[in-house]
């Protein structure tokens, strides 16, 4: 991934499930991580610590996550310095799931030129 990483960053992301792998997948060139907190966010937060302390970059990749998930994914992101900001594609898979999460956020699920606005969310904890 060497070559490749030099050109753009290359993240890695279901094959990291622990600091091991991390290393590992650094080790074999992979220049960043992709965080999921749908696969935990003690896991998340210790990528974080870990790409912060290397220099690494990394992104949040939860896709298809609607609702309070989708929140809790927003909210650690809101939070962390990842690159791009965050992805997530429920609004396109599952648009109506939800509702009263989407009542309680609509800026959250309003796409507007590529972004989102996190301004809903509480500035304690996860955002919920």
């Amino acid at each position: 991934m060497r070559a490749v990483a030099r050109l753009k960053p290359v993240l890695a992301d279901e094959g990291i499930t622990d600091l091991e792998k991390f290393d590992l997948a650094r080790e074999l060139g992979w220049s960043g991580v992709a965080l999921k907190t749908c696969k935990g966010h003690s896991s998340a937060l210790l990528y974080v610590a870990r790409a912060t302390e290397l220099g690494m970059p990394y992104s949040v990749q939860d896709l298809t996550n609607p609702g309070l998930s989708l929140i809790h994914s927003a909210g650690l992101t809101a939070r962390i310095q990842p690159i791009m900001g965050f992805e997530y594609n429920s609004r396109q898979y599952l648009p109506w799931s939800e509702e009263a999460v989407r009542a309680r956020h609509p800026e959250l699920f309003a796409v507007s030129q590529g972004t989102v606005s996190t301004a809903s969310l509480s500035p304690m904890g996860l955002g919920y």
